[in-house]
């Protein structure tokens, strides 16, 4: 089984993550081959690969190849997995741990999940549980069957997005 994690580009580092995946491949949780893309924290996993940074194309192969993605909860990362018919398990950057300026993460990730697009968890222990059972959970959420033609998806998007700006989150201009 391959796990790719990914936490974006955000320039704030998101080591609770990290941290948390490092330390469930160490206790034979998650499996060897998990590969984090870790961005710009400063914590290095040290029982997977890592790397900071990849390119477009990479990321992709690597969204590709997961049986398994853990995500931050990026709009851009969720989009390349539903492409590649994947459910990721979102994680959010949250505000209370100072991961990013506000939590439109968090409203972001729930609102996939009630689409039945992703699966979403706040806690190590529910990142576990989910992780866990993905294959269950997972197989009632058909991504193929969701397909969304490009506009439809953009419209979706921006509607979320209008949904964040009445309830006074600001999405720095996603």
């Amino acid at each position: 089984m391959k796990l790719f994690v990914t936490v974006g580009a955000e320039k704030r580092p998101f080591n609770r993550l990290i941290k948390i995946v490092d330390q469930y491949v160490a206790a034979g949780i998650f499996p060897k081959k998990t590969f984090i893309q870790t961005g710009h924290s400063f914590y290095r996993p040290k029982h997977c690969s890592s790397c900071s940074f990849l390119n477009y194309n990479d990321m992709e192969n690597k969204v590709a190849d997961a049986d398994t993605v853990i995500s931050h909860a990026g709009m851009g990362t969720v989009i390349l997995c539903l492409r590649h018919h994947k459910i990721p398990i979102l994680f959010p950057r949250m505000f209370s741990y100072r991961e990013h300026v506000d939590d439109h993460q968090l409203i972001f990730a729930h609102t996939m999940a009630e689409k039945g697009l992703a699966l979403t968890a706040q806690t190590p222990e529910e990142l576990q549980k989910i992780f866990l059972n993905y294959t269950k959970l997972s197989k009632c959420m058909n991504p193929k069957q969701r397909r969304y033609h490009k506009n439809e998806l953009l419209a979706y998007l921006k509607k979320t997005l209008d949904l964040f700006s009445k309830k006074g989150i600001k999405t720095h201009g996603y």
